[in-house]
């Protein structure tokens, strides 16, 4: 089951009561690069937080693999969204270390798309050659979290 918001899930505690209550066995969270350009990092703490705690809290010992921004024009650069995606991937560490849980992962961005070639001109969007390769990236870290 594929609940992808596609660009359009900002967090809302609404999503992340109907996703707490669905019935899934793994879940994976890629957040934040639709985010950072309104959002200020205070603002995705709590947010994001606010989203991996209620579906770990509502479906204890379920997998969630909690993945950051994929690199992209802004990573790295001395822009606010260079700045507060840093910041996206800090805080995205530290709400999964402060969870404390195994079955809460933080998966790098970094080993789902692994090859900046990945992307398209737009340098944000995957072309369907990256899209291939990241799902499969992905699959080999999923299947290893389901052990």
């Amino acid at each position: 089951m594929n609940k992808g918001m596609a660009g359009a899930c900002l967090c809302e505690p609404e999503m992340a009561a109907y996703l707490a209550e669905e019935d899934w066995d793994i879940a994976t969270l890629e957040l934040g690069i639709n985010m950072r350009s309104v959002f200020p990092p205070e603002d995705f703490e709590a947010r994001a937080g606010h989203l991996i705690r209620t579906l770990h809290e509502q479906n204890p010992g379920k997998p969630i693999g909690v993945i950051d921004i994929f690199d992209n024009y802004a990573t790295g650069t001395d822009t606010q969204n260079g700045r507060w995606e840093a910041a996206y991937r800090e805080i995205l560490d530290n709400i999964v270390d402060t969870i404390g849980d195994p079955a809460v992962v933080r998966i790098p961005a970094r080993d789902v798309m692994d090859d900046f070639r990945c992307l398209s001109s737009d340098f944000v969007h995957p072309t369907p050659i990256g899209h291939g390769r990241m799902g499969a990236n992905l699959a080999d870290i999923l299947a290893g979290m389901m052990g």
